[in-house]
């Protein structure tokens, strides 16, 4: 289930992806990302945009709550599973295909789309 508002009357923008609060503008170029929520990833995308010579405009980032996991952590509680987050990243130009390839690649994304509106 998606959310959304329009603010000022003419900005349109998203605030929520199943469950997962996000707040980002909703115009021109746009990579949806789903991931896993671990170290690394924004530093990864930042890196294969910019190695392509994609300028990102705007990076929105949301995570749902950590579950516990069967293990135990060092301090005696459950350890906490990475959280599912979501990425919305406002490009300046449409995704090349070889981008959204590469970043597909990287372990702890699940899903990559570019939208274009």
């Amino acid at each position: 289930m998606v959310k959304g508002s329009v603010l000022h009357g003419n900005s349109p923008r998203l605030l929520s992806v199943d469950g997962i609060d996000v707040e980002a503008p909703l115009a021109d170029n746009l990579i949806f990302m789903r991931n896993r929520d671990v170290p690394g990833v924004i530093g990864a995308v930042g890196t294969i945009l910019g190695e392509q010579g994609v300028n990102i405009a705007a990076f929105s980032l949301g995570r749902g709550e950590r579950n516990a996991a069967g293990a135990e952590a060092g301090s005696g509680g459950k350890a906490l599973e990475p959280a599912e987050a979501v990425a919305v990243v406002h490009i300046d130009g449409p995704a090349p295909g070889a981008v959204l390839e590469k970043l597909a690649k990287i372990p702890a994304v699940r899903s990559v789309k570019a939208v274009h509106l």
